[in-house]
């Protein structure tokens, strides 16, 4: 949830490569991170390389909470809770400072 609200690159898990190299810059990128970066105005904030879809929240998670319990398997009001304690650019700026996180130069290509 906290890489959807920064300028990570969040591959596909769709992509028939991603078991191969998650991070790799060639595979598809994830609509749904694109529509939920969309729904929650982060999109806006984005680089320019990074997938850019319009809002949907009928398809898609409308905010953080409903993210996190869907993916944490708990209800919204225990997400809701978290995320009082732990604001999401608190937990975004965690997910910045992690040692695995590598700085990647990418163009977007024209479709």
């Amino acid at each position: 949830m906290a890489q959807a609200h920064g300028p990570f690159l969040l591959s596909c898990h769709m992509d028939p490569d991603y078991e191969k190299d998650r991070r790799s810059t060639k595979l598809l990128q994830c609509a749904g991170a694109a529509i939920y970066r969309a729904n929650t105005k982060r999109a806006e904030l984005m680089p320019p390389a990074l997938l850019a879809l319009k809002p949907d929240t009928e398809l898609v998670f409308g905010g953080p909470a409903e993210l996190l319990a869907h993916h944490g398997e708990v209800p919204v009001f225990v997400a809701e809770q978290f995320l009082r304690e732990h604001p999401v650019d608190e937990l975004l700026a965690h997910e910045v400072r992690r040692s695995g996180v590598q700085v990647v130069a990418m163009d977007r290509e024209k479709p």
